[in-house]
């Protein structure tokens, strides 16, 4: 019985330190409020790199060093996955994930910079 109570105390102690779910939709109206075009730039690869960076902070994605933040990224990754695998089969997606989360822990000196990093590394996955 001792033993149950200890399993069930790691396990809430592991739900309560582990960064909460992001919801689909949360996910979608952060995707909406990024897609306004005063958000952006006029540059295709620099538009690209606004959106992104309007998506993980209001996803709360970059850390006060403008590192990103992996935890929030692959939970992200996770919530859309289950509706739709960013256009990947589910074992192509499983394969990525472990690869996509290393990519997550690119950092530089400003946000615009991280993300930029975190996406030349995922498109340098054999998978993309």
């Amino acid at each position: 019985m001792l033993a149950l109570h200890l399993v069930i105390f790691v396990c809430i102690q592991l739900m309560l330190s582990s960064v909460s779910a992001i919801s689909y939709s949360k996910i979608i109206y952060a995707a909406i409020e990024c897609e306004q075009p005063s958000t952006r730039s006029f540059k295709k690869e620099q538009s690209g790199i606004d959106y992104f960076v309007c998506m993980f902070r209001k996803l709360n994605a970059i850390n006060s060093d403008n590192s990103l933040n992996v935890e929030v990224i692959e939970n992200m990754q996770t919530t859309i996955a289950q509706y739709s695998p960013l256009g990947l089969s589910k074992s192509d997606f499983q394969t990525a994930f472990p690869s996509i989360g290393y990519c997550s822990s690119t950092a530089s000196n400003t946000a615009e910079d991280s993300v930029r990093m975190y996406f030349q590394c995922v498109n340098s996955l054999p998978i993309f």
